[in-house]
């Protein structure tokens, strides 16, 4: 059960999105079920410092910068001549663009009119800017382009303009997205006091960060893994849904996508069996993907799709809908490597606190690193499944996703991983 991390308990208090528990010490009593010897034994985990950690880190602190909205950039500026910030706006992940394309992924046909850079923007037409802005948010997925064009327009429009723009589709679009950008950069990114190390796995490269409030069943998690893998195989093991019952065994069946969909947006049904049978559930989720080339990182929005939606469809026959929301980071190193940083929250039947989170953690965490490692190696031999696919990129995904592996943000990250 994943949830989204951005629902505030009565205890709990927001930071730009991100819930932090407030301070409470006397209501984390450790449980008595942990013997001393269990605590000693999580205790040496997680204060471990190990080179792929290292590089995790290095990961979000390089890139906080594009994924963290700044007070006092584009993102924090776009809609003040109107009173309504962009930080407010409600986010509707439905909205279109009104030049969507034909479900070609990147291989759609389309082109961008107008270069990077403030001095060369200058010398385009609105209506150049306003195409770009939809190819970037129907095609290329990259909604920092996007936040660019928007505040060059912005600098050429009257205060009236502005006002009157903020009611325009693509307008609409890009808010929605753009806030569903930056907050996968605060769910993944955006570092306090309130989490605590759950469990270390030195020997795969793997670290579960937890928080929680004292007054509700729910655990705010951050998992963080060194795949070893290049970055479009590594999202292959993600991406091909006919291959995931190959590694994930808690798949009773293959998951499938509902309508219309692209490489960057999908709705995908997906069915569990716990427990010899005896608990059943499905999940019905949307995907939006954004990706960020030059940088080198792909960000997804996975949210629950609810009726009324285009491609909702009602729960399978003796299955439990279960509600799944969270982000998640690929960020290539180099031609090798990728690391995955993914934020959500489980609800709980009881009350949670530190020791009995770290406890089932332990419990767990090793069993789904290896298999999410192991798939990633695999993915990366001469004749694996995934090579099929990677190779015939029918959505255009791998190619974009290869732009990334080898990105100057990328190559910087491998540099930095060998130093350390």
């Amino acid at each position: 059960s994943v949830g989204s991390p951005d629902v505030a308990a009565p205890s709990v208090k927001e930071t730009r999105g991100s819930p932090c528990v407030a301070s409470d010490d006397s209501s984390r009593k450790e449980p008595a079920l942990l013997s001393g010897a269990a605590l000693a034994l999580n205790d040496a985990d997680t204060d471990v410092e190990d080179s792929e950690l290292h590089l995790q880190d290095g990961c979000k602190a390089q890139l906080k910068g594009r994924l963290l909205r700044s007070d006092t950039g584009v993102s924090g500026q776009l809609s003040d001549l109107t009173g309504d910030t962009c930080s407010n706006a409600e986010v509707d992940d439905s909205l279109p663009c009104s030049a969507t394309s034909s479900h070609g992924g990147l291989r759609g046909s389309h082109s961008l009119r107008c270069g990077a850079g403030r001095n060369r923007l200058r010398l385009h037409t609105r209506d150049e800017l306003i195409s770009d802005i939809k190819t970037h948010l129907d095609m290329t997925h990259d909604v920092l382009a996007a936040e660019e064009l928007v505040g060059e327009l912005k600098s050429r429009m009257s205060r009236e303009e502005w006002a009157e723009f903020q009611d325009e589709e693509v307008m609409k679009c890009f808010r929605s997205r753009l806030e569903q950008f930056y907050g996968i950069g605060t769910s993944c990114c955006l570092e306090t006091d309130e989490w605590f190390v759950a469990f270390v796995d030195r020997q795969r490269g793997a670290k579960l960060e937890c928080m929680f409030a004292s007054s509700e069943p729910k655990v705010w998690y951050r998992l963080h893994i060194a795949l070893p893998a290049s970055m479009p195989r590594a999202a292959a093991i993600s991406c091909e849904l006919h291959l995931l019952p190959s590694w994930n065994p808690g798949l009773s069946k293959t998951p499938v996508r509902v309508g219309e969909h692209s490489a960057f947006s999908a709705v995908i049904g997906y069915s569990s069996s716990w427990y010899g049978g005896l608990y059943k559930v499905d999940i019905l989720s949307e995907v939006q993907r954004f990706v960020d080339s030059e940088a080198g990182f792909m960000a997804e929005a996975t949210t629950p799709v609810a009726e009324g939606h285009s491609s909702y469809i009602p729960p399978a026959k003796g299955h439990a809908r279960l509600d799944s929301s969270f982000k998640r980071l690929w960020i290539a190193v180099g031609s090798s490597e990728t690391v995955v940083i993914q934020a959500g929250s489980v609800e709980l039947p009881f009350a949670a606190n530190r020791s009995l989170i770290s406890l089932m953690a332990q419990t767990t965490g090793r069993r789904m690193f290896s298999r999410i490692r192991q798939a990633a190696a695999r993915a990366m031999k001469p004749g694996s499944p995934w090579e099929p696919a990677i190779e015939a990129d029918s959505q255009g995904l791998y190619e974009v996703l290869g732009r990334c592996a080898s990105s100057e943000g990328s190559r910087q990250r491998a540099v930095d991983s060998v130093a350390n």
